[in-house]
């Protein structure tokens, strides 16, 4: 039996972290499996045989430059913690961790780090403040040093290759789909009795729910009444946006359900997907609302969504060839409530038109993306 030790900030709700407890308690079947974390705050559910340990009592800090400061020292406790359980390689998820693991390898040379990259390594650190430019400094020179390195998307694999010129070998490992999102049928007994978007996310500026917003007003102005839309995630923006529904008058259209337990179940509920954001490393709501047999409207961002989409058969495109159909969905242009309004107009008129391919999904199956990892 193997001992497989993850290393990353936190289990808060998030794309990495679910991706880690999906893969935790897939991989603890056959394996012993160890999280460490620098801060303990957990928001999903794991195998009570995953041995999950703070790796020290100052956890996670708010100061980005404390935050810099302090990674030789959870490199210290790390790499004691190493020492002692005797692990032979470290998985480790997000760019802090990733360089604390390269760290530890570097006083402990029989230690083998696989560092993964998660977010858009270009638009993540996009601005030119000075804790950005020292992220930049550290990606460049510690990920080269690692073992291995592991993106969720041909995007984010491009950007490390291109933007940052590292040339050691990286692998494309996608995100898993959570079985709970799978679902058989789609079944339009149980849905809502009238027409609903959902979209799922933190309400951030990234996630540009103002241009979800912004099309629901621009279908309601038209006339275009018989819909609704649910927003389950919280975040910074909420109150911003709640105002703006209720200056524009289309509150009564907008339903704020915030962080929610029960996604998956009001998932089957709705009737199509709706996901505006600016930037991505690898939207896995895309692919638990496909799972769940969902038809998507996903702005065409880096990196991911053309990507998952890239699969499924390509239907006709519309007369006026304004945005890309696909049998799962559509493909709108970043930042165009014009188009995204149009498309969610041709969801409602052509939602029978729509079947989700299956084949989509093969390649993210939990049990998949595990055995890619036991394979590293």
């Amino acid at each position: 039996m193997r001992k497989i030790l993850f290393f990353t900030i936190s289990l808060r709700k998030g794309g990495a972290e679910r991706v880690i407890c999906n893969l935790a308690n897939e991989l603890i079947k056959e394996n012993e499996v160890y999280i460490v974390l620098l801060d303990d705050d957990t928001s999903y559910s794991l195998d009570n045989r995953i041995k999950v340990e703070k790796l020290c009592s100052i956890g996670d800090v708010k100061n980005g430059v404390l935050k810099i400061l302090l990674m030789p020292y959870y490199g210290y406790r790390l790499l004691r913690y190493v020492r002692k359980n005797n692990f032979d390689t470290i998985y480790s998820f997000l760019l802090r961790p990733n360089v604390i693991s390269v760290l530890v390898k570097l006083f402990n040379k029989h230690t083998k780090v696989v560092v993964s990259e998660r977010s858009n390594p270009i638009n993540q650190y996009a601005s030119s403040n000075i804790s950005n430019r020292i992220n930049k400094f550290l990606l460049r020179k510690f990920y080269p040093l690692a073992n291995k390195i592991t993106v969720n998307s041909y995007g984010s694999l491009t950007a490390l290759r291109e933007y940052y010129n590292i040339n050691s070998p990286i692998e494309i490992v996608y995100n898993p789909v959570n079985e709970e999102f799978r679902n058989s049928s789609n079944d339009v007994s149980v849905k809502y009795p009238t027409f609903t978007f959902v979209t799922v996310g933190r309400l951030d500026e990234g996630k540009n729910h103002q241009v979800l917003l912004a099309s629901v007003k621009k279908l309601i102005t038209k006339g275009i009444t018989g819909f609704c839309v649910k927003v389950i995630g919280d975040g910074v923006l909420k109150s911003q946006l709640q105002n703006f529904c209720i200056e524009n008058n289309i509150h009564n259209y907008v339903d704020f359900l915030g962080e929610r337990n029960d996604t998956a179940d009001l998932l089957n509920k709705c009737h199509s997907f709706l996901f505006t954001s600016k930037r991505e490393g690898f939207p896995n709501v895309l692919l638990e609302a496909l799972a769940a047999n969902l038809p998507v409207i996903s702005s065409d961002c880096p990196f991911g969504p053309r990507e998952i989409f890239s699969g499924a058969n390509i239907l006709p495109k519309t007369s006026d060839d304004f945005f890309d159909i696909f049998s799962s969905g559509i493909l709108v242009p970043v930042n165009n409530i014009e188009l995204t309004s149009k498309a969610m107009e041709y969801m409602m008129e052509n939602y029978n038109y729509f079947k989700v391919d299956s084949e989509i999904l093969d390649k993210y199956e939990v049990g998949r993306i595990a055995n890619q990892f036991n394979s590293l």
